[in-house]
Parts: C-alpha cells; sequence; structure tokens
C-alpha cells in the first residue's frame, strides 16, 4: 500500500492536482517521514491554501538528510509560503538561502529577484538577475525580468535590449512584444525632449 501511495502523490503532484497530491503526500509521510517526501506535503498544503499546516511541516524537515544539490529547492518553496501569505522578509530570507547554495539552474534566481523588486531594491535585483544569466534554464524569463527592471530605473535602452534578447529566445513570451515596443518609445521620447 505505501508504494501505491508514493506513485499517485508523484502522479497527482504533476497533475497539480493539489489537495489529491496532499493527501497522498500525508499518506506517505505518515510511513516513511523523509525530507523529501515531508518536503512535498507542505508544498501541496501550501498549494491548498493551508498555509498554518504546511509551515508546521515545513519546520519539521531535516535539511541535512537533503542532498547538498536539491537543497536549495527547500528553501524555494519555503519561501513561496511566506511570499503567498505576503511576508516579504521571511521569503526573501529562504530565497536567499536558496541562492547561497549555488545552484545552476535560473529559477531560484528569479524569484529571489521578484521579492526584491517587490520590495524596491532594484540595485540588488539587478545583480541577482545577471548572476543568473550564467545559470542554466529559462534564461529568456531572466532576460524579460531584467529588461523589467531596467524599466523601472529609466533605463529604457537597456531595457530594450534585453527585452530583444529574450524574445530572440523565445518569440512568444507573453507581453514581451508589447512591452519592447513601449520601451522603444520611451526612448524615443526621452530623445525628443533632450533636443
Amino acid at each position: 500500500m505505501k508504494e501505491d501511495w508514493k506513485r499517485l502523490a508523484v502522479e497527482w503532484s504533476g497533475k497539480d492536482w493539489a489537495f489529491s497530491a496532499a493527501h497522498a503526500w500525508e499518506k506517505v509521510v505518515k510511513t516513511t517521514p523523509t525530507a523529501f517526501n515531508l518536503t512535498q506535503y507542505a508544498d501541496n498544503l501550501r498549494l491548498c491554501g493551508k498555509w498554518t499546516e504546511a509551515e508546521k511541516v515545513f519546520e519539521t524537515v531535516n535539511i541535512d538528510e537533503i542532498p547538498e544539490g536539491y537543497a536549495f529547492t527547500f528553501y524555494v518553496r519555503k519561501g513561496h509560503l511566506y511570499k503567498d501569505q505576503g511576508q516579504l522578509d521571511k521569503a526573501l530570507e529562504c530565497y536567499q538561502k536558496s541562492v547561497s547554495y549555488q545552484p545552476d539552474t535560473t529559477f531560484p534566481y528569479v524569484f529571489l529577484y521578484e521579492v526584491l523588486s517587490i520590495k524596491g531594491n532594484l540595485e540588488e535585483a539587478e545583480a541577482v538577475l545577471l548572476e543568473a544569466l550564467s545559470k542554466e534554464g529559462d534564461t529568456d524569463e531572466v532576460y524579460y525580468n531584467l529588461s523589467i527592471n531596467y524599466a523601472r530605473k529609466g533605463d529604457f535602452k537597456k531595457a530594450f535590449e534585453c527585452m530583444k534578447k529574450c524574445i530572440q529566445l523565445y518569440p512568444e513570451y507573453p507581453n514581451a512584444k508589447k512591452w519592447l515596443a513601449d520601451f522603444e518609445n520611451m526612448e524615443n521620447e526621452l530623445k525628443v525632449e533632450k533636443n
């Protein structure tokens, strides 16, 4: 029976059936409370909006049981819990801990960027995204966010260039062409105003 619940938990997680997956992961952790299983259970509780329960489960995870190459994902998921609740300082702390493991993938850096951006720390957000460009993964998303960050700082030339790189990597990136046109227009308007 234990193997059946694990199989279902993985299958339902893959289908984004958070309530079904949380139920199955609960069955799994009753017999096999490993760090991986507990993290999966906590994350699915989060997705169900059961934040208090999710936090309690996250607190039971022994991070030392997670292989170092995967420990960053624990902090990403825990960061999501706090971000969902609007607890940005706690989310920031988790995402910073995640990137301290120097993962080879872009997504933890993007999540750290999002919180830094929300908090208005655009310089640090830029540095995080520039570091993410040396990682594997969705570099189109990194360029997209870097472009928005430059635009927020008023540097429409850099915003335009980064959005062009985003579109080169993924021509159908949502809203990218709209932003590209907007940034080009702003750059032209600023040139006219200077003259």
